[in-house]
């Protein structure tokens, strides 16, 4: 499959899960207030940032070494079932022991509710680990249909909770760790079959060799995705701490908005990256191509958000109007994350990560900085310029590396060739 319709396909199915995710956020919103949304965004920005500390390094791992030896993808998925059990369970205990000591740190959310989210981190982690194994293989439609069905979970439930049953937020949770768990199960089925077709001759039993070698490319991924993870989210439960769960909901509303922006670019340096990690060469005239067309789309998605932004309280309500302002202090920093984002999967697709975890975790240490110098006083508006100024530090220092490995002028990655232009131009019509 071209990579265009890589990209297509998986923006296609992105699209699907984002106006799934906006359409529960908006049943929550509308049923149960800001409040309860804001519970609820605490909740889900507590299990999804432990996922993605936990699991998205190694999962980045496992598409590397899958595509650089396919024979290994047996072991791999054996390897990841085990850690995702052991590892979620750990994680579960270690967050819920914090949760008990220090509960002010999660205002106001019900324990009940935040035992039964916990529960649900191995299959989650499980998750994560087994679609991008069915990326390794290099079924691209079956990774996107996977994550998009994923998404949609929530929609689902929030649909069946409210319009149906007419339950409230106990039971949206209830629904919701039961449908993660099931689907998580699913997966299990789904990628043992399709790895034992590819590799019909090799056995599914664990080997803590490879499962070491690929760890340890994981944890350096994986200090970068976390340090991606409480930059984009740990504002959310900043927020919640210092002003409240109700301002906090609000903000979940403008930075979800932001995560939006960032949703093509995320999509395309997806399917960069196993496509550089299969590449002989690293010289980044591959993915220069395709950060001048990404940056492009990417400019003219911000400049339609901007009216779009004024809607927000029509969609959420009246409560939700500072979302709007929240949303556009975001919007630049959200454009260079996006471009960032792309660099950064180039740079982990031929190994030369050595330096972004300095970035990250230079960057995170001034991200918190900012956030508790700003939020007490300038509530969700200092934490929406804090994000917009971090994401605009780390896009520098990525870009500078990125030059420094391939020697790609400035030029070459943001200005498209005249070749290009006239080819746009001719499929608009013009």
């Amino acid at each position: 499959m071209r990579f265009s319709r890589q990209v297509s396909l998986a923006m296609a199915v992105r699209l699907v899960a984002v106006a799934s995710s906006v359409g529960a956020s908006v049943l929550i919103a509308r049923n149960l207030g800001a409040a309860a949304l804001g519970i609820y965004a605490v909740l889900s920005l507590t299990v999804s940032s432990l996922v993605q500390v936990m699991g998205s390094g190694l999962a980045s791992a496992n598409v590397y070494f899958g595509k650089q030896d396919p024979r290994s993808v047996n072991t791999i998925t054996a390897n990841s079932l085990i850690y995702s059990f052991a590892a979620g369970v750990a994680g579960s205990v270690a967050v819920y022991g914090v949760f008990l000591l220090e509960p002010q740190w999660f205002k106001n959310v019900p324990p009940p509710l935040m035992q039964i989210m916990l529960c649900t981190l191995p299959f989650q982690i499980w998750t994560l680990l087994g679609i991008n194994i069915v990326l390794a293989l290099g079924d691209v439609k079956r990774f996107n249909l996977l994550d998009g069905a994923a998404q949609t979970l929530l929609l689902v439930n929030s649909f069946i909770v409210f319009i149906i049953l007419g339950k409230g937020l106990d039971r949206l949770v209830e629904f919701t760790a039961a449908a993660v768990a099931i689907f998580s199960i699913a997966v299990v089925g789904l990628v043992v079959r399709q790895a034992g077709r590819a590799n019909s001759s090799a056995s599914f039993r664990p080997d803590l060799r490879v499962f070491w070698r690929i760890f340890g490319f994981g944890t350096r991924v994986n200090i970068i995705n976390a340090a991606m993870v409480l930059i984009l989210r740990a504002d959310v439960l900043l927020v919640n701490y210092f002003r409240g769960e109700a301002e906090a909901g609000v903000y979940s509303v403008a930075a979800q908005c932001s995560l939006l922006i960032m949703m093509f670019p995320n999509v395309v340096g997806t399917m960069l990256f196993p496509s550089v990690a299969g590449m002989a060469t690293g010289s980044g005239e591959f993915t220069a191509r395709v950060l001048r067309h990404t940056a492009l789309v990417l400019l003219l998605l911000a400049a339609v958000s901007i009216p779009a932004a004024y809607a927000l309280p029509v969609f959420f309500g009246p409560d939700f109007s500072p979302a709007t302002l929240q949303f556009l202090i975001l919007l630049p920093g959200a454009v260079m994350m996006g471009v960032q984002m792309m660099l950064s999967q180039h740079l982990v697709g031929i190994g030369k990560l050595r330096a972004l975890p300095i970035f990250w975790l230079g960057s995170l240490a001034l991200s918190v900085s900012l956030n508790l110098l700003l939020i007490p006083r300038y509530g969700a508006n200092g934490a929406a310029l804090v994000s917009t100024l971090t994401y605009g530090t780390i896009f520098g220092l990525t870009l500078v590396y990125f030059q420094k490995q391939t020697r790609q002028r400035l030029s070459e990655l943001f200005v498209l060739r005249r070749g290009e232009m006239r080819a746009i131009f001719s499929r608009s019509g013009w």
